[in-house]
């Protein structure tokens, strides 16, 4: 079974809309996939501009994904608010070291982008996790309205690590070249 395959059966169990968004779309075109060195694929998509970038490194995507969220704080309520999703990789990682009570909140402006994603990495276990929520290609009120449940932890007062110092809530976590492809979509979460 291809990833696309075994995620998209995570997804139609736990989230069914999302599972029929990604059902009807369809992927990065095949000429934009890159492989990488470690055996993974990266996608070569453009800017508004027309610049030609990378959605993850060619050459070792998951240890970029580490170096990217090493200077995230990984409390025990932290919420992180990814902006992008890129290939995945960077995503899976947060959800390898994020606490059990931590929420994770995937935010992708491009419905082709997720389901390439999707195709590219086993992703069953952070699809099945009730406590990540996903929004492909939704604006910023569709999100509010859906966490409206969990503002309180959201928002309420910080947990505290081990020596006493208060854990921050809310971390945005930008993937530059998600916010590069779609700035207009992703200025919007920004100004929030």
């Amino acid at each position: 079974m291809s990833h696309f395959e075994a995620n998209l059966r995570v997804l139609r169990q736990m989230r069914p809309r999302l599972a029929a968004m990604m059902e009807a779309a369809e992927p990065l075109e095949p000429e934009r996939l890159i492989p990488t060195r470690s055996g993974g694929w990266t996608a070569q998509v453009e800017t508004p501009s027309g610049q030609r970038i990378l959605l993850a490194s060619k050459y070792r995507p998951e240890e970029e994904a580490r170096r990217f969220l090493e200077g995230y704080e990984f409390g025990p309520t932290t919420t992180f608010v990814i902006l992008g999703m890129g290939m995945g990789y960077h995503v899976s990682e947060a959800h390898r070291r994020k606490k059990a009570e931590c929420r994770l909140v995937v935010v992708e402006a491009d419905p082709r982008t997720f389901r390439t994603a999707l195709a590219n990495e086993d992703l069953a276990a952070l699809l099945a996790d009730e406590k990540v929520h996903i929004h492909v290609g939704e604006r910023i009120g569709d999100l509010f309205q859906e966490l409206r449940a969990y503002l309180f932890d959201l928002f309420g007062p910080p947990a505290r690590k081990s020596d006493g110092t208060p854990c921050r809530p809310i971390q945005i976590v930008p993937h530059r070249p998600s916010m590069d492809v779609s700035p207009d979509f992703y200025r919007e979460f920004q100004v929030h």
